[in-house]
């Protein structure tokens, strides 16, 4: 008898991690957030907002201590310079995504969206009435490759996603690259929304670079983040975004429209957050560079094939037996209790693969590999 829980072909990813809430046999590899505890220091400022009675609306546009702090951050980590009028706080990356492509597109224009890559840019722009345009990275390494982007440009194209470190490929953009695309959208008038959500996750002695920063890209590049990652804060709903002065002046009236402000008394966490130094965030991206090591050690022993990531925290590897990836994830959690989010939820591009999420416990990812390994026994 077929198991009620796994999901059927088409389901989305809302469905797929539903079921990591809800069954307590099996192993979740599918869920993209750090499981390390949100700082005391963040939980405890938190907590002194609320005593101090931080209850009402903050200004749209974020409290001015946030943005505040985030300018300094910008300048010394991402080379950015800001002012404060130019952030916007906002509840989570995503809602800053969403009202800062209503802002920017008109509807009936086209965005460029990697292929595979997040699957929420090509869905923000459908709800918008924009086209969202696939656009297939490299087999190598998952990148842009410049020709296919120049011809995948017409008159109506308007928004370029960046995603560095990526989701779910994992891939870490060099300078050159983001040089590459910086021209491209400068040639065609083009903005380009970078979303660096995953800006400390970098392994390998790679480099995390910000196009926002390069010579001429001032008013061109809209950046975005959160404190999801980072820090540990998913749950806070907190990201904050740096853009062209007239653009942010239009996510404002639009965040207002929205959800009005960002909860004031979660922003004093996040100025908290800010003030962690960077050898105690890198001792968190050293735990999870060792379980990179061990899980992409595993899964070659299995015989999974895979680029290993050097950035993010998702492996993405190819299926066995000729599966497809519904089809394989499916099988996982069926065979091996150990759910993970099918490839082709990243576009057309990602079929054929699987991602894990190696942001848990090493050993949880030990049982996962010992339970995947014994179950494709069944298809070699």
């Amino acid at each position: 008898m077929k198991d009620s829980n796994v999901p059927e072909s088409g389901k989305d990813i809302r469905e797929i991690l539903g079921i990591a809430l809800k069954r307590k046999d099996v192993i979740s590899l599918a869920i993209g957030e750090p499981d390390f505890p949100t700082p005391k220091s963040v939980i405890d400022a938190t907590k002194e907002s609320l005593d101090n009675g931080t209850t009402n609306y903050s200004q749209p546009n974020g409290v001015p201590e946030l943005r505040h702090a985030l300018v300094k951050k910008l300048r010394e980590e991402n080379g950015i310079d800001s002012s404060e009028d130019d952030i916007i706080v906002t509840c989570g990356s995503s809602e800053a995504l969403f009202i800062a492509t209503f802002a920017a597109m008109k509807p009936g224009e086209k965005t460029l969206i990697p292929d595979p890559g997040y699957m929420d840019y090509s869905e923000v722009v459908r709800m918008l009435n924009g086209t969202p345009v696939p656009t297939k990275l490299s087999n190598e390494g998952f990148s842009f490759d410049s020709d296919i982007l120049r011809k995948t440009i017409d008159e109506k194209t308007r928004i370029l996603f960046l995603n560095s470190p990526s989701n779910p490929t994992g891939t870490v953009m060099s300078k050159r690259e983001m040089e590459e695309i910086a021209d491209i959208a400068t040639e065609n008038n083009m903005l380009i929304f970078s979303d660096e959500a995953y800006e400390k996750y970098v392994y390998d002695n790679e480099k995390h670079y910000s196009i926002g920063s390069m010579n001429g890209m001032e008013d061109k590049v809209v950046t975005f983040n959160t404190f999801s990652k980072t820090y540990s804060m998913p749950g806070f709903r907190l990201g904050y975004c740096k853009g062209p002065s007239d653009m942010i002046k239009k996510m404002i009236q639009l965040k207002f429209a929205i959800t009005v402000s960002s909860p004031a008394f979660l922003q004093h966490g996040a100025v908290e957050a800010l003030k962690i130094p960077e050898k105690d965030i890198q001792k968190n991206v050293n735990v999870f560079d060792d379980k990179r090591k061990f899980a992409s050690k595993r899964l070659k022993e299995i015989g999974f094939d895979f680029i290993i990531p050097k950035g993010a925290f998702y492996i993405f590897f190819r299926t066995l037996g000729g599966m497809k990836s519904q089809e394989f994830s499916e099988f996982l959690i069926r065979e091996a209790k150990v759910l993970t989010v099918p490839g082709n939820q990243f576009g057309s591009s990602g079929e054929g693969f699987i991602r894990m999420s190696y942001a848990t416990s090493k050993d949880k990812i030990s049982d996962a590999m010992d339970k995947i390994e014994m179950a494709v026994r069944k298809i070699k």
